[in-house]
């Protein structure tokens, strides 16, 4: 449940002030933290399997699976989930796109500083690894309703987030704090392997 703050509202008691309780909005530098860990954690671990495995199908699949893996860990914080409900289409836009931008960028580095070798088992890792939420994303954004879609969402939802992962939205900065810890370990273990 929200926590609710007190503010004033003078719009919808016709002009007279009075107190009315409202949930707070989410700082806002939280949510751009947020944001820039979900696809970044999923890619070194991605980067990994892509070095360790040499099949790209094999990669592919792997890839997959422990997105699903890293998304049982709590990644749901209450004040995104609220921020986002408010006017969702343009702020599931806004998220996804900032969370892409700030995956090419981190890609990008390790390619020019020479840490990123992209060969077809990389990348099908890679994509492999950012699937999940593909799919996911293209069911929350045109609501296109194949069967396939609907199934893995479904599986996706109501099995790993319900069943495996109890959706606990738990406060922004232990989210960060963990998202930022896989990230910094897996990235210190694909940087290890290089």
């Amino acid at each position: 449940m929200a926590e609710l703050v007190d503010a004033l509202d003078s719009k919808s008691s016709g002009g007279n002030t009075m107190r009315v309780r409202v949930s707070p909005t989410a700082p806002k530098l939280f949510l751009y933290f947020n944001i820039f860990m979900y696809s970044p954690v999923h890619a070194p671990t991605s980067l990994i399997i892509g070095l360790l495995v040499s099949n790209p199908l094999l990669a592919f699949i792997l890839a997959f699976i422990f997105h699903l893996i890293l998304d049982i860990i709590p990644h749901e914080p209450l004040e995104l989930h609220n921020w986002i409900n408010k006017n969702k289409i343009k702020k599931y836009v806004f998220c996804v796109g900032t969370d892409l931008i700030l995956l090419i960028t981190f890609l990008s580095i390790l390619y020019f500083t020479h840490k990123l070798n992209l060969n077809l088992t990389i990348l099908a890792a890679i994509i492999g690894g950012l699937f999940p939420d593909v799919i996911w994303g293209i069911d929350g954004l045109i609501k296109l309703k194949t069967k396939i879609i609907r199934d893995f969402n479904q599986f996706h939802v109501e099995f790993l987030h319900k069943i495996i992962y109890t959706k606990k939205y738990i406060p922004v900065k232990y989210v960060i704090l963990i998202q930022l810890a896989i990230f910094v370990l897996t990235l210190c273990i694909y940087l290890r392997i290089i």
